[in-house]
């Protein structure tokens, strides 16, 4: 097992999530960081829509009837990197 610092986010300032994540490769990282920026944007009232924006990155808070389209939008973040304590440890 190896550390990786993972920061994820969705676009909105202050909307982001930093954390050091055991995993046995890079991309099994990459994988959990997917996980965690799906559930830091649900925290802040944005979900997934793939019927309406076409993938599942872009999310969307408060969908207007009238117009038919989220009044907030916002995209899924996620940076994973090996974790240096050096270097990360002032970012959590």
């Amino acid at each position: 097992m190896a550390k990786f610092f993972v920061e994820v986010s969705f676009g909105y300032v202050g909307c982001y999530s930093r954390d050091v994540i055991e995993a046995d490769s890079e991309e099994e990282a990459r994988n959990d960081a997917y996980i965690m920026a799906i559930e830091n944007a649900e925290s802040f009232g944005f979900y997934q829509d793939e019927e309406h924006f076409g993938d599942l990155d872009s999310v969307g808070k408060d969908f207007d009837e009238d117009e038919s389209d989220y009044l907030e939008t916002g995209f899924l973040y996620f940076h994973v990197e090996p974790y240096v304590p050096e270097k990360h440890d002032c970012q959590i």
